[in-house]
C-alpha cells in the first residue's frame, strides 16, 4: 500500500515537473520571437537608412464665391444702325464748261495736235565736255577781243612753255644777304610763241634785280603760242617766280 502511494506521488510529480518545464520553454520561444521583431525594423532602419514617415494629403475645396462677388464680365456692346437722315439724296450737280470758239470769235487757227511737240533729244543728258564745249563755242562766236588778246579759258589750246626755257639767275647781292623772293608775273605770249616784252607786268614791291632776272629769262624763253579756231593767237599768261635760299 505504501509502495502504490509512493509510486503514485512519483509519478504525479514528473508529470507537474514535465508541465512546468514545458511551460517555460514555450514561454521563452514566445518571448524570444517577440524581441525579434520589435528589435527588425530598428536593424532595418540601421542597415537602409532611416525611412521618412508618411505624410497625409488633405485636398480643401475653396467655397464658391458669392453672386454679387463674381467678376463681372463687359459684352461689348453693338453700335447702334445710323438714324436715317432727314435731309433726301443730293441732288447731282452738273458743271459748264465754257468754250471759246477759236475760229471765228479770237481769230486763232486749229490746234494741230499731228505735229511734233517734242523730241527725245531735248532730254537728252549732257556730259561736262560738252557743256564746256558749248559754252566756248559760245564764247569764241563773239567778236574777238580789242586788244587782240584772249585769255585762257576762250582759247582751243592754251600757251604751253617749252621744256629747256632758262630759268631766272638768283642775283648774288640778294643770295648773300639771304633775300627771297615769290611773285606772279603778266605777259602776253604772241602768235609765234615768244614774249611781248611790252606787256611784261611786275609787281611793284619786287625788287629791281628780281625783276631784271625775270625779263632776261623771259626774254629767252619759248612757247607754243595758244590756238583758236585752228590759228594762233595772242594769249594773256600769268606765271610765277620763286626764289628760294637752298635750305
Amino acid at each position: 500500500m505504501l509502495h502504490l502511494i509512493a509510486t503514485g506521488r512519483a509519478a504525479e510529480l514528473g508529470r507537474v515537473r514535465t508541465a512546468t518545464l514545458s511551460i517555460a520553454v514555450h514561454a521563452g520561444l514566445v518571448l524570444a520571437a517577440i524581441s525579434s521583431r520589435s528589435s527588425l525594423p530598428a536593424r532595418t532602419a540601421h542597415a537602409f537608412g532611416a525611412i521618412a514617415p508618411l505624410e497625409r494629403v488633405r485636398f480643401m475645396v475653396a467655397p464658391r464665391p458669392a453672386a454679387e462677388n463674381r467678376p463681372s464680365v463687359l459684352k461689348p456692346k453693338r453700335a447702334a444702325a445710323p438714324a436715317a437722315s432727314p435731309v433726301g439724296p443730293m441732288p447731282a450737280l452738273s458743271l459748264s464748261i465754257p468754250t471759246a470758239d477759236l475760229d471765228s470769235a479770237s481769230g486763232i487757227d486749229k490746234l494741230d495736235l499731228t505735229t511734233k511737240v517734242a523730241d527725245t533729244a531735248d532730254f537728252k543728258p549732257q556730259t561736262l565736255a560738252e557743256v564746256i564745249g558749248a559754252s566756248l563755242v559760245s564764247r569764241r562766236s563773239s567778236a574777238p577781243p580789242a586788244d587782240g588778246v584772249y585769255h585762257a579759258d576762250a582759247v582751243d589750246r592754251i600757251v604751253t612753255p617749252f621744256a629747256d626755257n632758262p630759268k631766272p639767275v638768283y642775283p648774288r647781292s640778294m643770295e648773300s644777304a639771304g633775300i627771297e623772293a615769290d611773285f606772279t608775273v603778266m605777259f602776253v605770249v604772241d602768235s609765234t610763241g615768244r614774249v611781248d616784252a611790252g606787256t611784261l607786268e611786275v609787281p611793284r614791291n619786287v625788287h629791281r634785280l628780281f625783276a631784271d632776272a625775270v625779263r632776261y629769262a623771259l626774254s629767252r624763253s619759248r612757247y607754243l603760242p595758244a590756238q583758236l579756231g585752228g590759228r594762233p593767237v595772242r594769249q594773256l599768261v600769268a606765271q610765277e617766280f620763286v626764289f628760294r635760299m637752298p635750305r
